[in-house]
């Protein structure tokens, strides 16, 4: 439908119940890849969406291993240990850009040269998932942790700029409404503890 109408939901057209009513479409960037992708390959785009952002999630894992650890054996330790907690979260589903997004982050973060991209990450992330509040959160507290307060207007920026997705403000009734959605989320398995057994 937004594909069509060449512009994002504000308005609920599925249910008869709610029809019309104010619509916030959360995912709307994910949706519009979803939408292209099946008109284009069909059903047969998930298989290679899922190894592309599985394989930017481990690159980016690997990459902030090595540069913490400097040793190729921990590096392959923790991606392979990070794969088996990771595995049952990689569904075709919005918050696969959401693992790949956030690990993105920490590696652009991790230079200064880099992070005149954090803007820009953020954007899309706000555009696709809500988990967007994690990675501020990360990159607030890593400001605070290392007093890095030259960093500040570079956090800040990045905030501003999920204001700027498709629905303004709207991404903070996302917020709000996501920290009330408790019994919901018990319902999702990337919500659950990791099954290691």
């Amino acid at each position: 439908l937004q594909a069509t109408a060449g512009e994002v939901l504000v308005a609920d057209p599925f249910s008869f119940t709610m029809l019309g009513e104010r619509w916030l479409t959360q995912s709307w960037l994910a949706e519009l890849l979803y939408s292209w992708g099946e008109s284009n390959w069909g059903l047969g785009f998930v298989p290679p969406m899922l190894l592309l952002l599985s394989s930017i999630t481990f690159l980016a894992i690997g990459v902030v291993s090595y540069r913490r650890s400097r040793s190729e054996w921990s590096t392959a330790i923790i991606v392979a240990l990070t794969t088996l907690l990771m595995i049952s979260f990689l569904v075709p589903r919005p918050v696969l850009f959401s693992l790949a997004l956030f690990s993105v982050v920490v590696v652009a973060w991790d230079r200064p040269a880099t992070r005149w991209t954090i803007p820009f990450l953020f954007w899309i992330w706000a555009s696709v998932h809500g988990s967007f509040a994690i990675g501020l959160a990360y990159v607030g507290l890593t400001i605070i942790i290392e007093s890095d307060w030259k960093a500040l207007p570079t956090a800040i920026v990045a905030g501003l700029t999920t204001f700027l997705t498709a629905h303004g403000l709207g991404v903070l009734e996302f917020l709000i409404d996501f920290s009330e959605a408790g019994p919901a989320l018990a319902l999702l398995s990337e919500w659950r503890r990791p099954e290691l057994l």
